[in-house]
């Protein structure tokens, strides 16, 4: 008796939580405005690619971190007579941005604009420990198990369970590893110099192992996204993102510059093997310290050199 009645308690706790959860989903506008207080999240991508009606002549720009705080959208879209959306996601590699697969063919944009930092053609895997990465994973391939590599990217770059997406929800109230409640991550201050020297010397040791031979996982479920996306008729457009030039002189020994040589070039590979647009660092200009809040974005005397540059790329 004890035993059925714990157990109907339970049926009724995890109701009370998913179905209100799943009356948010379904409804695109609660989504988009409960989403909205989590700028750079999963949750956020999704709302607004999901809450308003496809327009005319859209670009949608994605990426990891670059995407979210390196450009601004509204003078983007200004500059260009455009509507610009913004899907970008904190910390996502190329696998988890493909995730939204299904939520970009269906909204057929004019232009996917994909800012791509380095590493992250690199990268596929989830890094289990950050609860948001962890989301991400959860997201794309179902709440029994995590898998990885080939695997991780066939789920990635496929539809998703609706239940599952009801999770983010939950994470996007309780995690502390996303953005906080209505802080844009672009209006972060800048870091000081010693927690530039921190960041410096602990990303440089990565940027230096990565092997920019543009076969990896991630550029196969890039492959895959464009494939998606070009049949819908989008033209998709790889945009690198700059560092700071102390790191790229930590990393590849190249002094005054903001380009990762390696990086750039793995993304003109990348672009030339996909026949995909991209931009060049010429078109987009040098960035000095001065011009970044920390080793991986800019601040915002780059974030407006950057978007005006980019807008005439993309003219």
């Amino acid at each position: 008796m004890h035993g059925r009645t714990l157990g109907w308690v339970v049926v009724v706790v995890l109701s009370a939580l998913l179905v209100p959860s799943i009356a948010i989903e379904r409804s695109s506008a609660w989504w988009s405005w409960l989403a909205s207080f989590r700028p750079g999240t999963v949750e956020h991508a999704e709302g607004v690619l999901r809450a308003s009606p496809p327009v005319d002549d859209e670009i949608v720009l994605i990426g990891s971190s670059v995407s979210v705080v390196d450009v601004i959208d509204e003078p983007l879209g200004r500059a260009l007579g455009r509507p610009v959306t913004v899907a970008g996601m904190m910390a996502a590699p190329v696998c988890a941005t493909a995730m939204l697969a299904p939520e970009l063919v269906a909204r057929r944009p004019r232009t996917l604009v994909y800012v791509v930092a380095p590493r992250d053609l690199e990268r596929c895997q989830p890094r289990t420990r950050n609860p948001f990465d962890l989301d991400i994973a959860l997201h794309a391939i179902g709440p029994w198990e995590i898998v990885r590599d080939e695997d991780w990217l066939a789920a990635a770059v496929s539809d998703t369970s609706a239940l599952v997406r009801h999770r983010g929800v939950f994470q996007m109230l309780g995690h502390s590893g996303a953005p906080g409640w209505r802080f844009h991550p672009r209006h972060g201050g800048r870091v000081s110099d010693a927690a530039l020297a921190v960041g410096i010397a602990r990303r440089a040791p990565r940027l230096r192992a990565a092997t920019y031979d543009g076969t990896g996982p991630s550029a196969r479920a890039l492959a895959r996204l464009a494939t998606r996306l070009r049949e819908v008729g989008t033209e998709v457009v790889l945009v690198p993102a700059p560092v700071v030039p102390a790191l790229v002189e930590a990393s590849t020994g190249e002094v005054g510059t903001a380009w990762h040589r390696d990086a750039v070039a793995d993304v003109a590979r990348v672009a030339a093997a996909l026949e995909l647009r991209h931009v060049t660092p010429e078109a987009l200009g040098e960035y000095s310290s001065e011009d970044f809040r920390d080793p991986m974005h800019l601040g915002p005397s780059g974030q407006i050199r950057y978007t005006r540059a980019l807008a005439e790329a993309l003219r």
